[in-house]
């Protein structure tokens, strides 16, 4: 469903990450003291994820636990403020026909502040909007469900 979006922002989010690292490394070799400052940032993580509930049922669910990724990209803004994208996928397998399939695709943005507290530790405010795309799969039909859209905070 998301997979022509999914594949453009994980290709923007990776020159993010290219620009990113270039502009560290210069402000490094500049100035080497306290904490680096860059307009853009790039977190790339890879888990664990475990279903519950009527997803982990055996009689209604029934997957098992699966690893997916998380890309995330952000643009700062102002020292304190950012702006940012981010693209999650996960695939789970059926326990007892692992043929049965259901991918989890979450796409993103949110707003971030980060709290100035003259330490390393700075605490942060986020506000954002995710897309959620469930595509259900199986030898015979594929089945896309109806995205829904969420807000978070946090």
């Amino acid at each position: 469903m998301l997979r022509r979006p999914s594949t453009i922002i994980v290709v923007v989010l990776i020159g993010l990450m290219l620009a990113s690292t270039v502009s560290a490394q210069r402000r490094v070799s500049r100035r080497n003291r306290g904490i680096n400052h860059t307009k853009l940032g790039l977190s790339l993580n890879l888990g664990q994820a475990s279903p519950s509930g009527d997803f982990s049922d055996a009689s209604l669910g029934n997957h098992k636990s699966t690893t997916g990724f998380n890309i995330e990209g952000e643009y700062y803004y102002s020292k304190s403020s950012s702006f940012g994208l981010s693209i999650q996928n996960y695939s789970f397998k059926d326990k007892t026909f692992p043929e049965i399939q259901t991918d989890v695709t979450v796409v993103g943005m949110f707003l971030r502040y980060v709290a100035s507290t003259g330490s390393n530790i700075r605490p942060f405010f986020r506000l954002g909007l995710d897309i959620t795309g469930l595509d259900f799969k199986s030898p015979s039909e594929k089945i896309e469900a109806k995205a829904t859209v969420g807000v978070f905070a946090g």
